[in-house]
This record gives structure tokens, C-alpha cells and sequence, in this order.
């Protein structure tokens, strides 16, 4: 996840009470009310990590160094909702459908790990979920495969952020950016530009996001590479992937069936088996 320079503007909202003794957040004076000290700033809500505030009372936009990877620090960061103060979040993985142990190979920046689904999960449980752990304008998400010799990439799959605010339903909002729709066999480095979600200054680029949300959408299942007869069964038994029978038509073509149905055709309707 790659940001652009720009420096964020804290937009703050009062969620102390707005009179009465010594209220939350502030200080009436007169006319005025006064905001002079870091836990009377700390009342006062914004997204996570776009303000910092020091011990003498000062709050200032925190500002974001051009073109780093937000993804590898996200442990970094702690934060609670507003609506349940009292619980500390992580940044990190917030959720992934299977083999949660690796999910965290995924924001490691190290080329030689990573994460995969299972392989006997149910497509449905085949995704993750990163929170950065605090509110960035990200521009460019990239997506990074390993190499032919350890696996293969997402044959489909999307991508989806979220700014982590709730929604009527108290769940958060996800936007698809990104979408590879069409098998995909050797590709394995994906880029998306993010475009912003809703009125911005000119010159702003991105949208702000503090979660990204991949989702698996088909796979080859137990098919890799095609092999040899003797090649299948020199292999361990755990590497062995799908077996396909085909039945051929009379204009050529090769029909997937099953291998009982494959048993029982004539000789010449039988098509080839694919290992």
C-alpha cells in the first residue's frame, strides 16, 4: 500500500457534554470555550493515527512521508472505537477465512513468506483482511505473488477497502478497487490506483482507507501443472493434484466428464486424461 505526500487536516467533533461544570473536551471561559490540555484532546474523536498530541497540550496533523509501505508497520499501531473505548485494537490481520497462523506473512514485507487459503476450505473462506491500524489517503495498492517455483497466484480475486467507520448496520463499508476477473496463470504482480470514493479537493489523489479486504473468487482447485502418467505417480501422494477426463464430440471438441462416465464411452468418443 503505497502513500502519496500529503499532510492530513484533523477534523474534530466534541463528545463532551456542552455545558455544565468542567465539561469533557474543553474549557468555558466567557464567551470562549478553551482546548489547552492533551486529555481534553484526547475527548475529541478523529480517525486513528491523523493527529498527534504531545504532553503540553498541542495537537497537530500528523504528517506521512512520500511513497512507504503502510502495510509493514500496521502492529505498530493501537486504537478503541468510539463506542467501545475500554477495548484496545491492534493493526495487523482482522481477519482471514483460514490458516490465520500465516496471515501475517501476508504485511511482512519479506518476499519468502507468505500467506495461502486452504485448500479444503470453502471458497468462501478464502480471504484476508489488513487494518493498517490507523487512516491513510492511499493512492496505489499492490498485490505481490510468489514465484512460479513455491505456487501459484489467485486465479480470480478482488479487492475491497474500507475507511472503518460503521454503517446503519454497525459493520463497515467496503469499496471494490481492484477485480481480476478472468483466470490468471502467471501473472503475478498487480497494481491498483485507488480513485477517491466521494468529494475531494482538487489535487487530493486516493481515498482514505485504514482496511483492505481480498477476496478469493474461483480456483484451479487441485489443478497446477500438467504432468505425465508416470510423472503423477511418482509424485507424494499429498502433491497429487486433480485428475480430468474429457469425452470428445464429433466436431472435436473436449467435453469434461467424470471418470465413470469416461469408463463407459466408446473408445473413440474417449478424449484425453489430464493429470
Amino acid at each position: 500500500m503505497v502513500k502519496r505526500s500529503l499532510l492530513l487536516l484533523c477534523i474534530l467533533m466534541a463528545v463532551g457534554p456542552a455545558r455544565g461544570q468542567g465539561p469533557e473536551g474543553y474549557s468555558p471561559f466567557g464567551n470562549r470555550v478553551t482546548v489547552s490540555r492533551a486529555s481534553q484532546w484526547e475527548a475529541w474523536t478523529t480517525q486513528p493515527g491523523v493527529r498527534v498530541i504531545d504532553v503540553s497540550g498541542t495537537v497537530s496533523p500528523r504528517r506521512l512521508v512520500d511513497q512507504f509501505n503502510a502495510a509493514t508497520n500496521a502492529t505498530e499501531f493501537t486504537y478503541s472505537l468510539l463506542q467501545d473505548q475500554d477495548f484496545v485494537h491492534q493493526g495487523g490481520i482482522s481477519a482471514a477465512g483460514s490458516n490465520q497462523d500465516s496471515a501475517l506473512y501476508v504485511i511482512d514485507g519479506d518476499s519468502s513468506t507468505y500467506w495461502e487459503p486452504d485448500r479444503d476450505a470453502d471458497l468462501n473462506d478464502w480471504f484476508i483482511e489488513v487494518d493498517l491500524g490507523r487512516s491513510l489517503i492511499i493512492s496505489r495498492i499492490e498485490l505481490r505473488f510468489v514465484d512460479e517455483s513455491l505456487g501459484d497466484p489467485f486465479l480470480k480475486f478482488r479487492v475491497l477497502i474500507s475507511d472503518g467507520l460503521p454503517n446503519f448496520d454497525n459493520e463497515k463499508s467496503f469499496f471494490r478497487v481492484g477485480l481480476v476477473n478472468r483466470p490468471n496463470k502467471d501473472q503475478r504482480t498487480f497494481s491498483f490506483d485507488i480513485t477517491p470514493q466521494r468529494p475531494v479537493p482538487e489535487g487530493i489523489e486516493g481515498e482514505i482507507v485504514q482496511f483492505v479486504r481480498i477476496d478469493v473468487l474461483d480456483s484451479d482447485a487441485g489443478r497446477a501443472e500438467e504432468v505425465s502418467l508416470t510423472e503423477y505417480f511418482l509424485l507424494p501422494d499429498e502433491e497429487r493434484g486433480a485428475v480430468d477426463y474429457f469425452r470428445v464430440t464429433a466436431r472435436g471438441r473436449e467435453l469434461l466428464v467424470s471418470q465413470v462416465v469416461w469408463e463407459q464411452l466408446a473408445p473413440d468418443l474417449r478424449g484425453p486424461v489430464r493429470r
